[in-house]
């Protein structure tokens, strides 16, 4: 039979007290320890401990219910976390070493021309050709035509002078010239007397020198 106060069921028919079964719950107040207090006013009572092993149990609670485990097996490592910012940049670094030298570049233009340098010494006196009609080589000569002088230095064309010598006749004092229209000279010719013809008659000649 239920009992009822002002109406509402107190103890229903199965001996429920307020819809809890007195026994059950009374079976598990059996195994709570006597004077126990596990309110937040005798958690913070407690003094705090500073000397934690691994090995100290705690509670802990699973999906099948409360438990205990040693602090060791307790601190599992949580899921990781997003990564952070970049922090500032650290100093810079030393010089690293020389690298090896690459390869040579193409040669540049031409530069500028230097200034002129000094005169060198003069060289040794060279020697007077020997060749015949040659540049450097001297000779007897004379005009091709009558009656022209040579003067100290002129020059002439080769090809208005003629090789000659002279002739002396024996036991006499007469001396010519050999008058030969053969022996033509090639280039310019420097004269190196001084003759001057006195009339048509006369034919003069002179020593000289090729110059080119």
């Amino acid at each position: 039979m239920a009992i009822k106060v002002g109406g509402s069921t107190i103890i229903d028919n199965s001996g429920n007290v307020d819809g809890r079964d007195i026994a059950a719950d009374g079976t598990k107040l059996d195994t709570v320890s006597t004077n126990a207090d596990v309110t937040a006013t005798a958690i913070n009572a407690l003094a705090t401990e500073t000397s934690i092993s691994g090995t100290d149990v705690i509670p802990v609670i699973t999906s099948s219910g409360l438990k205990k485990a040693t602090i060791t097996n307790a601190s599992l490592v949580g899921p990781t976390g997003p990564a952070g910012s970049n922090g500032a940049n650290g100093p810079t670094g030393p010089t690293g070493p020389t690298g090896p030298t690459g390869p040579s570049g193409s040669n540049g233009g031409t530069g500028p021309t230097g200034p002129t340098g000094p005169t060198g010494p003069t060289g040794p006196t060279g020697n007077a050709a020997t060749s015949a009609n040659s540049v450097g080589s001297y000779a007897m000569m004379r005009h091709y035509a009558g009656n022209t002088s040579f003067g100290f230095g002129s020059t002439y064309s080769g090809s208005s002078l003629r090789a000659t010598g002279y002739h002396q006749m024996a036991y006499t004092n007469g001396i010519g010239w050999v008058n030969s229209n053969v022996n033509s000279g090639s280039g310019t010719w420097r004269s190196m007397g001084q003759v001057s013809a006195l009339n048509g008659s006369w034919t003069v000649a002179t020593v000289c020198v090729r110059i080119s």
